[in-house]
């Protein structure tokens, strides 16, 4: 499947996180269950972006999906008065985060819809 240009902004925005948190493409590869050449194409916008993907920065880094969809709001959102880079190592939330991303997906792509009919 070919990315869209969403994705391919959201996988410039995965290598931003994972720069700043000082990462190589190894540890986001093995805890997203995702192939590190695989992982490199999401980021530099040759693959579509895998939902695995998206909700494992925001479980085990606290990433803030707003950002990484929209670009809007922090990068990271804080938990307990610490910052995600904090977090790492911590066990990520588990449940529907992946269902809940994906509502929030849609949502944001027909509020970018209506955006772009404005115009």
């Amino acid at each position: 499947m070919e990315p869209s240009d969403e994705e391919i902004i959201w996988g410039s925005r995965l290598r931003q996180i994972r720069k700043s948190m000082g990462l190589t493409q190894d540890p986001i590869s093995e805890g997203s269950g995702t192939g590190q050449s695989h992982l490199s194409s999401m980021e530099l916008g040759k693959k579509a972006i895998q939902m695995r993907v998206l909700a494992f920065y925001v479980r085990k880094y606290g990433a803030n999906i707003n950002w990484l969809l929209t670009g809007e709001g922090e990068m990271f959102l804080p938990s307990a008065g610490q910052t995600a880079p904090r977090l790492v190592g911590q066990r990520p939330a588990t449940g529907g985060i992946i269902e809940e991303m994906q509502t929030e997906i849609e949502a944001l792509r027909g509020r970018l819809d209506k955006l772009e009919n404005i115009k």
